[in-house]
């Protein structure tokens, strides 16, 4: 299974400019960003003031995603559907990223998460999810990728940005409406609401996701997979994680023949002292792929005994 890659503004810049390379290393690149668009937002004239601080928090999130070793998670298509089904009623304050800041990548085949526009389908490929305040509240940022490029001379990857603040006693609802939406998003590829809407519920979703291992899985070196399956030893996340490949597979073992296992759709359940902490779990015992069992061919074995 292939997952689409999210495509910082310093790795589109290399791909530009052969020469880009020999001027900036990736520390250099993104603080002189930062620095241009701090000062635009210091400049009178609420749009400069505005844009300036939309740039310099896209700016500052890649920078911190790299300097975090890109971590990410792969979520197989499978289990998307059952990732998508967190009520909007459910209280923001308990949402807090695993990471301070993580990349979600999603399939390139079967991907569920696709959207129509001026005629033409569009995917989901990567969001990115970040720890964040928001007018002075915890908060999440959501940055989406749909493969939309800036125009020439410079054509480098335009993302969709929705901010949420995550105050308790706040519903994911309140807080998606209680803050105006950018009027940037009318430009270009539009993202529907309702496609905008489950990129919160799967982020935030993953957010609750405990931290089971028959779903979340260390994602290893191509060359140890096979022995990672079969052994489970850790030397191989070891490993991977020594050549910065920080990442897991979410739902991977889903993806197979059909069989009987754990996980099946999810639900939330409230843990802890006094049951204050809402996790998402699957339930246990269910078929996986149920309808194909009647596509395996039987017979052919002659006669059994009982």
């Amino acid at each position: 299974m292939e997952f689409h890659e999210f495509v910082p503004l310093y790795s589109a810049m290399k791909r530009i400019s052969p020469e880009f390379i020999k001027r900036y290393e990736p520390e250099q690149y993104y603080l002189s960003l930062i620095s241009q668009a701090e000062q635009m937002a210091r400049r009178s004239g609420g749009l400069d003031h505005k844009q300036g601080n939309i740039e310099t928090n896209h700016f500052v999130m890649e920078f911190q995603w790299i300097r975090d070793r890109r971590p990410y998670y792969n979520v197989w298509p499978s289990i998307i559907p059952c990732l998508l089904k967190l009520s909007l009623d459910f209280d923001s304050g308990y949402v807090k990223p695993p990471l301070e800041i993580l990349c979600i990548r999603l399939p390139k085949e079967k991907n569920p998460m696709v959207f129509e526009f001026a005629g033409q389908e569009h995917k989901i490929r990567t969001i990115m999810l970040a720890n964040a305040e928001i007018r002075g509240e915890r908060g999440i940022s959501v940055w989406i990728d749909i493969g939309e490029l800036e125009v020439p001379p410079n054509p480098v990857p335009m993302l969709t940005f929705q901010n949420i603040q995550c105050r308790q006693g706040h519903s994911l609802e309140e807080s998606l409406l209680n803050l105006p939406r950018h009027s940037s998003v009318n430009e270009g590829i539009q993202i529907p609401w309702e496609t905008l809407v489950d990129c919160i519920r799967l982020c935030c979703t993953l957010c609750l996701l405990e931290n089971d291992a028959s779903i979340v899985e260390p994602d290893v070196l191509a060359a140890d997979r096979d022995k990672f399956e079969r052994t489970g030893d850790q030397k191989y996340v070891e490993k991977a994680r020594r050549r910065s490949k920080l990442g897991w597979n979410i739902g991977r073992n889903i993806e197979v023949v059909p069989h009987i296992r754990g996980p099946s759709p999810a639900a939330l359940y409230w843990t802890g002292k006094g049951r204050t902490v809402p996790i998402i779990r699957f339930r246990k015992g269910c078929v996986v792929h149920r309808k194909a069992i009647g596509e395996i061919p039987t017979g052919f074995m002659g006669e059994m005994d009982e």
